[in-house]
């Protein structure tokens, strides 16, 4: 099988910012609450396409269920279906799995997504 059908392989992304580097029993461990989804979507990159999942979905990134082997990129954009175009960045990626944090600003992002979530979790509210 040719290899131009694959992603190009990218560098691991750096670590996430503000995160702290120890957590105490009951600290939160997100910026932005997660919400179980499953949610049709798209990974779109130098035009190639990759159907995936999106399994769990914050203001800030997801959690994405892929079922290619390809390698993914180290920057795209992910299409939610019903909500549109996100650019993204590959944080982690296992076999069938892969967490990308959105890039741009999570205040816009989670307006989004409040038609489907519930607002006041969505940005960490406990209103």
């Amino acid at each position: 099988m040719a290899e131009d059908n694959k992603f190009a392989s990218a560098p691991a992304s750096p670590p996430i910012e503000n995160r702290p580097t120890e957590l105490r029993p009951g600290e939160p461990r997100r910026n932005h609450p997660r919400f179980t989804v499953v949610w049709t979507g798209r990974i779109v990159a130098a035009s190639r396409v990759l159907d995936c999942v999106i399994l769990n979905i914050s203001a800030s990134g997801a959690k994405l269920r892929v079922f290619e082997s390809m390698e993914l990129p180290q920057r795209f954009t992910l299409i939610v279906d019903r909500f549109g175009d996100f650019p993204a960045e590959l944080v982690w990626r296992d076999r069938r799995s892969a967490g990308v944090r959105f890039v741009g600003d999570p205040s816009q992002i989670g307006q989004t997504f409040a038609q489907a979530l519930p607002v006041s979790r969505l940005f960490g509210s406990d209103t």
